[in-house]
């Protein structure tokens, strides 16, 4: 795991860049379940800080997922995050899942991420980009008490992003990856992840779409995201999906709503 790490860290760095002549970046949509280190578009140097804060509904509790993310551009094409992903519970009705034992909330982990984009392809309005990302799994703190440890497990996922900009209104995004993923008192195991989507944008603060969404460790046939962004103001964005599952029972449909805010 390490190594992998050390190599694409080395191929960022030592990258070429160049200056007055670097080509500008594309301005790609991305979908609703995509977690950029960055955006693919070339990146400025400096930081922001970003909070966004997504509503669950399902069966018999509803969730609330907050992320705190630092992003920061240490090149033109590089860029670095580091996110702290929390999350909230709410039973909605009696179940025998929950009864007698609620979900706790929790902050769920510490995730680092490097994305470097190598290829700009203007002609083809194509851009690629490979990125990795580490990740420490943390226990509830109430569960601190019974003797557990902090750490639950690490995870490492390294992900291809292509995305095409095919006229002023139609943009696709091909996000996909293995993971690798260990957890205290499990074996190690890797699953694969795939998400694909279409999206048409009338403007800069208004675009609409659907996102198919697949996992290797989850749903089978995977899941569909109607989705719809806009943004208020400059540094703040509304979104809304419909997570459609393929196969699954009721309790695998998801409606999310939530808003970004960039410091």
């Amino acid at each position: 795991m390490k190594k992998r790490l050390t190599l694409l860290f080395v191929l960022c760095i030592t990258g070429r860049e160049t200056d007055a002549q670097e080509v500008q970046g594309i301005q790609h949509v991305v979908p609703w379940h995509v977690d950029l280190v960055h955006g693919l578009e070339e990146y400025k140097r400096g930081q922001h800080f970003e909070v966004r804060a997504d509503l669950g509904v399902k069966q018999y509790y509803n969730t609330m997922n907050v992320d705190l993310e630092y992003e920061r551009a240490l090149s033109r094409r590089l860029g670095l995050e580091i996110k702290v992903p929390m999350a909230f519970y709410g039973r909605r009705k009696p179940c025998r899942k929950t009864d007698g034992n609620p979900i706790p909330n929790k902050v769920e982990g510490v995730e680092a991420g490097l994305q470097y984009v190598v290829a700009l392809m203007p002609r083809a309005h194509l851009t690629m980009a490979l990125g990795v990302m580490q990740a420490c799994y943390l226990q509830p703190f109430r569960f601190l008490k019974k003797d557990r440890h902090l750490i639950t497990g690490f995870s490492e996922s390294l992900v291809m992003v292509l995305g095409k900009y095919w006229n002023r209104h139609w943009h696709t995004m091909l996000y996909a990856g293995p993971e690798w993923k260990q957890i205290n008192g499990e074996g190690a195991k890797c699953t694969f992840q795939c998400d694909l989507s279409i999206h048409y944008q009338w403007t800069k603060a208004c675009t609409a779409g659907i996102e198919y969404v697949w996992k290797s460790e989850e749903h089978e046939a995977g899941l569909l995201y109607p989705q719809a962004k806009f943004a208020v103001r400059e540094h703040m964005e509304l979104g809304i999906a419909a997570g459609i599952p393929l196969e699954g029972g009721p309790d695998a449909w998801r409606f999310t709503s939530g808003i970004t805010i960039k410091l």
